[in-house]
């Protein structure tokens, strides 16, 4: 039995590493995430490089692309963390 406490300690503090890490993660790929929209948006918004139509519609395309990617994975989150 004294064997199985040390055991069950280490197990419980590699879970508690790994979501330390996958946190970590998370906020930095947000937060990534979140920094491109703004970057695209804001090309967008000042004009800069945007020869014609169809190139606007690309980076449109980008940005929505963008914000479906930071909101499915906020999902994933939300519902990985409720299952915990």
């Amino acid at each position: 039995m004294p064997r199985l406490v040390p055991n069950m300690l280490r197990r419980c503090l590699r879970l508690n590493l790994a979501r330390i890490e996958m946190d970590n993660f998370s906020e930095v790929y947000i937060g990534r995430l979140s920094d491109l929209i703004a970057q695209f948006s804001n090309h967008i918004i000042s004009g800069g490089d945007v020869d014609d139509y169809e190139q606007y519609r690309h980076l449109c395309g980008v940005v929505r692309g963008l914000e479906m990617c930071l909101r499915e994975f906020k999902d994933i989150l939300s519902t990985t963390e409720d299952g915990d």
